[in-house]
């Protein structure tokens, strides 16, 4: 899957994205946190949502009980820094590496100059443009 992040049509790197798999019983799995490139853009695939739902099921066979072709959205969030920071502060207790992860991307991240926190649902399937349009006003170009 590709995802493509996008201001007015040009494609913006380092944006930190959130990635969960949105399912239609119990909860949803969280693919993590990934970092656009310098075209923009974020890929993973579906070996690599297999192998979430896989490790989430066999962990927490109570908590997860969807396959991944049951699951036909996907949500992707793009938090500004309080949001993140506040994701921090929760993560770090109980998951460490998680939360090490996280501050290691939001590091090199744009996000951590913005305010905006922004959450989409789009259809799975191989391209999915998101285009910040007037919800950020403080992207540079990338270069």
């Amino acid at each position: 899957m590709l995802i493509l992040i996008q201001k007015n049509g040009e494609n913006i790197h380092n944006v930190l994205i959130t990635v969960n798999l949105l399912t239609p019983r119990k909860n949803n799995y969280s693919m993590g946190f990934y970092l656009s490139n310098q075209k923009g853009e974020v890929r993973f695939y579906r070996e690599d949502m297999l192998n979430q739902i896989n490790s989430d099921m066999a962990s927490y066979p109570m908590d997860y009980d969807s396959a991944l072709d049951e699951i036909m959205d996907i949500e992707v969030i793009i938090e500004g820094k309080e949001a993140i920071e506040t994701r921090l502060d929760r993560l770090i207790k109980y998951y460490p590496i998680i939360a090490e992860n996280l501050r290691e991307k939001a590091k090199c991240s744009m996000n951590i100059n913005w305010k905006v926190n922004f959450r989409i649902v789009k259809k799975i399937q191989d391209k999915v443009i998101i285009d910040l349009g007037g919800h950020v006003t403080d992207i540079v170009k990338a270069m």
